[in-house]
């Protein structure tokens, strides 16, 4: 099953726009030439400088925005081999031994 980029590009789109939600207000995941691009708009102030500080500093949580982006690994459950079950129980008994080694003896009477 091959999938075009545009599909995937629409799958991480769609992850992008629906996991970031607390950076600002996000335009748009357009396709530019250089591929798909963010736009953060600010237009929280009157002023164009102090707007364009405040979409700087939304863009500048790249971190949130990758890890939004990042698709998340698949977990594979695994379990414990039989030599190290039987290591582990070999352990168990082991301590066990030695804890009752240490208790008092106890009265036959």
């Amino acid at each position: 099953m091959r999938m075009s980029s545009s599909s995937s590009a629409e799958r991480t789109r769609g992850r992008g726009t629906r996991r970031v939600f607390a950076i600002g207000r996000w335009s748009s995941l357009a396709a530019a030439p250089a591929g798909p691009r963010i736009v953060a708009i600010a237009q929280d102030e009157r002023s164009q400088a102090r707007n364009h500080e405040l979409g700087l500093a939304r863009l500048s949580e790249r971190e949130r925005l990758a890890q939004a982006l990042t698709v998340p690994r698949h977990r594979r459950p695994t379990r414990p081999t039989i030599a190290s079950r039987e290591r582990r129980l070999a352990a168990k008994r082991r301590d066990a031994k030695r804890k009752r080694a240490r208790r008092p003896p106890e009265d036959g009477s």
